[in-house]
């Protein structure tokens, strides 16, 4: 008899992981509106200093190095959360691994 994870106790691992990433997904906006916000906030307070003429290049390249930090940090946490979260559901075979873990990398590097 081959050996299984009862469904009782991977339908709540399911859940739990898509719930995580649901929550991720709410940070990386959360990220990209702070970012936009960010970038006006700058732009207006610089632009009625004496670097009023750089005002919209400074604020353009100081969101952009942010945006990128953003980018590269959570492309790290992102792989690393979606090995962690597919070995933690258990999934039954090889394939179902590897086709949920490829499903999770490509939405994680999507958005």
């Amino acid at each position: 008899m081959e050996p299984s994870f009862p469904i009782s106790g991977r339908v709540p691992r399911f859940f739990t992981g898509w719930s995580l990433i649901t929550l991720m997904f709410t940070l990386l906006i959360i990220f990209i509106v702070g970012v936009i916000v960010y970038r006006t906030i700058v732009a207006v307070v610089l632009s009625e200093t004496s670097l009023g003429a750089e005002a919209p290049v400074l604020s353009s390249l100081t969101s952009s190095v942010i945006n990128l930090v953003i980018i590269l940090v959570m492309s790290f946490l992102y792989s690393k959360l979606a090995r962690k979260l597919t070995h933690w559901e258990m999934h039954r075979t090889d394939s179902d691994y590897e086709f949920n873990l490829t499903l999770k990398m490509y939405l994680f590097e999507f958005v």
